[in-house]
Formats: structure tokens, sequence, C-alpha cells
């Protein structure tokens, strides 16, 4: 989910790095996000093909980025292998729906050919109230995952708003998110 690489690389971008965000999902919206915003501060965002991932992040390196974000698409092996290849740790967003977490083996697959990086599961849009993300957090760890950080909100609100809000972390139904963020990015 490109919200979650967004939301992480502003909230590093605040804490003072030098971010870049690499887009190899060919709908682009990560990269369309960085075009909204190219005159504000903020996470540099590179559309790549996966053949170049290599290059750009070296580049990305070389001109003084200190951490990046590969944003994949959701339903292509080649990048997600080629991504997880290169990551110090590959973060895998889930909602705490089946649709979603019956992925997660495929997702193992994938981490395999790349050499079992570091991998956490990031529950998103979990609801406020229920137990939904604790039974997802539970089907993570069983298929053998780390789970790294809840979201307990629905983004559905910034979903609705995204037009006109240019900086995630910034909008109201995402502040507490914003703070787990930046918590989070500390670790």
């Amino acid at each position: 989910m490109f919200t979650t690489a967004l939301a992480l690389a502003v909230a590093a971008t605040q804490a003072g790095r030098r971010v870049a965000v690499i887009d190899l999902d060919s709908q682009t919206t990560a990269t369309n996000w960085g075009d909204r915003r190219a005159s504000e501060d903020g996470p540099t965002v590179v559309s790549c093909q996966v053949a170049r991932l290599r290059f750009v992040l070296e580049a990305a390196r070389n001109e003084g980025a200190d951490i990046a974000f590969i944003d994949t698409p959701a339903k292509s092996s080649e990048a997600g292998i080629e991504a997880a290849r290169v990551a110090d740790i590959v973060l895998v967003p889930v909602r705490p729906q089946i649709y979603d977490l019956e992925t997660l083996p495929t997702i193992l697959d994938i981490l395999r050919v790349a050499g079992e990086p570091s991998a956490f599961v990031v529950i998103n849009s979990a609801p406020i109230q229920g137990k939904r993300h604790l039974e997802a957090q539970d089907a993570a760890k069983r298929l053998g995952f780390n789970v790294s950080l809840l979201f307990s909100i629905s983004v559905r609100p910034m979903a609705m708003r995204q037009p006109m809000a240019k900086q995630l972390p910034s909008m109201n139904p995402l502040e507490k998110p914003r703070r787990k963020l930046n918590n989070f990015t500390t670790l």
C-alpha cells in the first residue's frame, strides 16, 4: 500500500532524514503524489522499472539519501522479489480482512526466493473497535511473520479527501497514526 510507504517517508523526512521513495508500481500512485508536492520539502519520489532498481538506489545514495522506501505493486512477483533482494527490511502492509491475509503465503514464497530478508507485517486500516486487528496479527504470526506496527484507525476518510491533501501525516484523521509513525521510525 503506497500510503504506508509515503507515510513512513514523510515521517522520516520530518525527523530530518534525507529520503527517497522508489515507485515500482506501474500505476505510479506514489510518483503522482510526489509530482503534486514538487515544490514542497519532502521525500524525493522516483518512478522506476524493476530492472533499474539497483541503479536508482545507488543514484539516490550518491545524492545523499540515507533511507529509501520502495513501493511495489500488489500483484507483481518480479517487483516484489527484486525489492526484497535489495531491502534491509521488508514491510508487508495488510488490512485485517481475509483477502489481504490470504496473500501472506505467496508473500512468504517471494521472500524465500529473495533470500529471506527481515520482514514484518504491518496491520493497516484496522477498525477502532473489535478484534480483527488481533486476529490478523495472530494469523500473520502463525505463518511465521513478525508484526511490527498496528494502525488502529481506518484510513477511509483520507482516501476520500486525497485530491485535496498533499501531505498524508498532516491530515487530522491521521494525527494519532502520525505520532505512532514518528515513534516507529526511531526504533
